[in-house]
């Protein structure tokens, strides 16, 4: 249906590398798997150095725009055999569903449960899809951020700020149209309470 990425994407072929390690395009399991934990013991390796030295080859590797916060949670945290193998599998289930139908009937029954976010320099879910849901799941909550930030938002600090702020007035905008439903519910079942209680008064008004 849908390729999980715009083939116009200038990272497109980390992408592509991706793919052909976590294997989603049916390659054969055992490679696969091969390029998985050879991929992850490299990484383990990197993790094992000393911290200045593994900080400054992330910092090298993904530019500065990373916050002080994420390089050092990824050389804390990620840069661990099997994390990387969790990672890795992720990567290939979600390519897997991202190129499958999505479950529509699922996503018309959750939509007031389920906001969507995508971003025009993010590449891996394409804005095309936002076009598709709109048409199947009408009424869907829908944005686009333009501002440039990339997948991996939340490892910087302007990325994470702008997520935030988003998701913040999104929820104001939709607690004040729900709390409008509700005042007009309620001013329904005040209105009917009072018609009760007329007839109840009164139960045959052409009664003289």
């Amino acid at each position: 249906m849908i390729a999980p990425f715009s083939p116009s994407s200038p990272q497109l072929s980390s992408m592509l590398l991706l793919a052909a390690i976590s294997g989603p395009y049916k390659i054969v399991h055992y490679r696969s798997s091969f390029l998985c934990a050879t991929v992850s013991s490299i990484v383990a390796v990197l993790g094992m150095l000393p911290r200045p030295v593994s900080r400054f080859l992330v910092k090298k590797s993904l530019g500065m725009a990373w916050s002080a916060i994420a390089v050092e949670a990824l050389c804390t945290d990620v840069l661990q055999y099997h994390t990387v193998r969790n990672m890795l599998f992720m990567a290939m289930t979600e390519f897997k569903k991202l190129s499958s139908t999505p479950d529509w009937a699922f996503m018309r029954e959750k939509r007031s449960q389920i906001a969507f976010l995508f971003g025009n320099n993010d590449h891996w879910g394409p804005l095309q899809i936002v076009e598709e849901i709109s048409k199947q799941v009408p009424g869907a909550v829908l944005a686009i951020e333009r501002d440039g930030h990339s997948h991996a938002f939340s490892c910087t600090e302007a990325g994470s700020v702008w997520v935030a702020q988003h998701w913040r007035e999104q929820y104001r905008e939709e607690h004040s149209k729900q709390r409008g439903k509700d005042e007009k519910k309620e001013g329904r079942k005040i209105e009917e309470g009072k018609e009760r209680k007329k007839k109840r008064l009164n139960p045959n008004p052409n009664w003289v």
